[in-house]
């Protein structure tokens, strides 16, 4: 279901595009203020089967576009994420469990997160829905098991004055450095 509609970010169009984006951030301190084995153990958790993590759906195209792919006759504009920035990622479809059309307020302690995302597996809603019904125009919210074959594609980021260019840098290098090839670093405005 995802995986028929995600765009490879290799050959990313700013007019035609849907994405799985996974924010990295750090509650403890500022954003995105991150040490090298902090950051690569965020980055890890995306193929570590003992995890879960938060995840968004977004894209972008036109309405002769979302015609032809969802049977949508309107231009689909969600873009928005829960956080700044992070990774586009392609996750095996087992491993979504969760993806609903609006932030489902999960908790963030790793041990009632692990009990609630048990509470919600299943409830999993269409592409095609959190593109076009996201409610107050706010971000979706999908939960994805770590999983091993779950591709990185890239890296996206918010592109404005106080966006984490600092950070961002890093997390492309170490992205890259565990692929070994560079990833395409996506922006959104």
């Amino acid at each position: 279901m995802f995986s028929e509609v995600l765009t490879n970010p290799n050959r990313h169009d700013p007019n035609d595009f849907v994405y799985i984006t996974h924010s990295i951030f750090n509650w403890d301190r500022e954003n995105y203020d991150f040490n090298r084995n902090d950051l690569k153990e965020r980055i890890g958790r995306v193929k570590d089967p003992s995890q879960y993590y938060s995840a968004s759906l977004i894209g972008y195209m036109s309405p002769e576009v979302a015609l032809t792919k969802f049977g949508y006759d309107k231009s689909i504009e969600q873009l928005t994420t829960f956080g700044q920035a992070g990774l586009i990622l392609n996750p095996p479809e087992e491993s979504v469990c969760i993806s609903w059309n609006c932030d489902l307020g999960r908790p963030l302690e790793p041990y009632k997160f692990n009990k609630w995302v048990k509470k919600h597996t299943g409830k999993v809603r269409s592409p095609k829905k959190l593109l076009t019904k996201t409610w107050f125009g706010l971000h979706n919210e999908m939960v994805i098991h770590g999983d091993y074959r779950t591709a990185i594609g890239g890296i996206f980021y918010l592109d404005d004055e106080k966006g984490p260019k600092e950070f961002v840098s890093m997390l492309k290098k170490m992205t890259d450095d565990r692929r070994r090839e560079a990833l395409p670093l996506g922006r959104k405005a």
